[in-house]
């Protein structure tokens, strides 16, 4: 069983909030890091001491081939995953805008920028892995940067900013999204996903709740926090959805419950004919967002402050 973990007493002075400000209290500690949550706005983050190089933790290409604890265990096969939807993203952001250029930040091996460029999209990327941003190049055949300060030096502005399971990654998740508007044209669509840690798992079991992973996760949002720090940053018409990552999503309790006489030793995910539509029924669900372990952002650069 794994150890229970400690809650984080010792703190460098007292932490403030990183989207108001506020002061932060103690909530847990992992894998070394101190997790805080804010007394005003409830946003949670890891406080990471000035030592530790976050994008070092990218850099290495450990990260990416399952060398290290908190990367990815099969990059490629996270990629066939996630494709369908990733589609269903594009065709989700073309409901808001026609396609023109688009960045995507932490674009890895540029998989979701070629298909964006086969709907007609003018891609560019951000990528701190140096092989990967050398495998995005050679797939896409379009300008990588190494980092949002590099993209925003080439004085291009972007029409849509794509970030995909990055914010979580941020320790100042609010400064880096005032940069990302900055470099966008006005009118612009800001897409983005990040873990929901407002789901069921994540209020039941938060010590164990896998995506409360620092030196990979250090910002921690639930809808409400992921829309602050976006309307913070000065963004407007902001759209927060649940979606499900995966074909599946844990199953509501009263269902488990009722399901498990029946499926001893197997799992409590049936799939075939029942599975598909427990799936369809919680797809449509008006309260997604409450179930869902992801969330997905839209918003606006508006015109002027």
């Amino acid at each position: 069983m794994k150890p229970p973990l400690e809650i984080a007493t010792k703190l460098p002075g007292t932490p403030a909030c990183k989207l108001c400000g506020a002061s932060a209290e103690p909530m847990m500690a992992h894998n070394g890091f101190a997790i805080v949550r804010c007394s005003a706005c409830s946003f949670m983050f890891a406080i990471v001491p000035p030592e530790c190089d976050l994008g070092a933790v990218y850099a290495d290409d450990a990260y990416w081939n399952g060398g290290c604890a908190y990367g990815y265990p099969d990059y490629e096969q996270a990629w066939r995953d996630a494709r369908r939807l990733s589609l269903a993203r594009l065709a989700r952001l073309e409901h808001l805008t026609s396609p023109h250029t688009m960045l995507e930040i932490g674009c890895a091996a540029g998989y979701f920028l070629r298909e964006a460029r086969l709907r007609g999209w003018q891609p560019f990327g951000v990528e701190l892995s140096p092989m990967m941003r050398k495998r995005a190049v050679e797939l896409v055949g379009c300008p990588v940067f190494a980092s949002l300060d590099e993209a925003a030096a080439s004085a291009l502005h972007f029409d849509c900013v794509a970030m995909f399971e990055v914010i979580e990654h941020l320790a100042d998740p609010l400064g880096f999204m005032r940069k990302v508007r900055a470099a966008m044209t006005p009118d612009a669509i800001l897409v983005l996903s990040t873990p929901n840690f407002a789901a069921p798992e994540a209020l039941r079991n938060p010590h164990n709740y896998h995506w409360f992973s620092p030196p990979a996760h250090v910002s921690y949002f639930t809808a409400t926090t992921l829309r602050d720090s976006v309307k913070n940053a000065g963004f407007e018409r902001i759209q927060v959805t649940g979606v499900l990552e995966g074909d599946e999503m844990p199953l509501p309790r009263v269902l488990a419950a009722a399901l498990a006489p029946f499926r001893k030793g197997k799992r409590l995910r049936p799939g075939g004919l029942v599975g598909q539509l427990i799936k369809n029924w919680q797809r449509s669900r008006h309260n997604l967002l409450k179930w869902a372990n992801s969330m997905e952002l839209f918003a606006r650069n508006p015109h002027s402050d």
